[in-house]
């Protein structure tokens, strides 16, 4: 079956399958989107989240980034997290290096 990018989003997003999923650029794997190949982790799930991949790529790889996040706009209230952090659920979100991350994916 072939899938289409915003596909392969949605079902990762939502907690898809752990088998892969795959469109033409875009894949996952367990809790790992990749943007093309191994090399570069899209978005890495998490029990309670999700961590992005804020190092750059290529046009294509900018286009992927877009429909995650619009996704997961579209998944997840993000007034919610206002609530959580009011209610003392968490004090900070730390910005981590995606390069300790990689090597474990990889």
């Amino acid at each position: 079956m072939t899938y289409k990018n915003t596909d392969v989003i949605e079902e990762f997003c939502n907690f898809g399958d752990n088998k892969t999923i795959k469109s033409g650029s875009l894949f996952f794997e367990g809790d790992t989107l990749f943007s093309y190949a191994h090399h570069y982790p899209l978005c890495i799930r998490l029990k309670d989240g999700f961590i992005i991949n804020s190092d750059g790529y290529s046009m294509t790889t900018s286009t992927h980034k877009g429909h995650l996040v619009r996704e997961l706009t579209d998944c997840y209230n993000f007034k919610e997290l206002e609530k959580r952090k009011k209610a003392g659920d968490f004090q900070e979100i730390k910005l981590m290096d995606t390069k300790e991350i990689r090597k474990r994916v990889l």
